[in-house]
């Protein structure tokens, strides 16, 4: 793959973790405001890991380890 894309692959990673999507059955669901804050903190840090993992192969595949 060339570089151009892999380096655009990496840009969409980086820009991904500034935002999460959250279904609204998620939201209206049975669940105290504790819950789904330390619940919604979860996926955030979950879809930031992923990114970050991704950043970090695709890195490692330009600099061709």
């Amino acid at each position: 793959m060339e570089t151009i894309y892999l380096k655009q692959i990496i840009e969409m990673a980086e820009v991904s973790k500034e935002n999460l999507n959250i279904r609204k059955e998620i939201i209206l669901d049975e669940m105290s405001d504790g819950e789904l804050g330390k619940w919604i903190r979860e996926m955030y840090r979950a879809k930031v890991r992923e990114a970050d993992e991704t950043i970090k192969n695709i890195t490692n595949k330009i600099n061709g380890q």
